[in-house]
């Protein structure tokens, strides 16, 4: 998993408890994603659950 600083871009993908990757095995996310994603997933609506997030 990289995470960097490329810009946000509104897009992620999110699935359980896996390492999401591209076909060529590689996994990305930014730190902005991360953190749209924290909010968007992880509240008092959630399920209790682990989540996988990837661009």
């Amino acid at each position: 998993m990289v995470l960097d600083q490329t810009p946000r871009t509104d897009t992620y993908h999110v699935d359980g408890d896996r390492l999401l990757t591209k076909e060529d095995g590689t996994s990305h996310l930014s730190y902005a994603n991360l953190a749209v994603a924290l909010i968007d997933e992880v509240g008092p609506q959630a399920p209790q659950t682990h989540i996988a997030v990837a661009d």
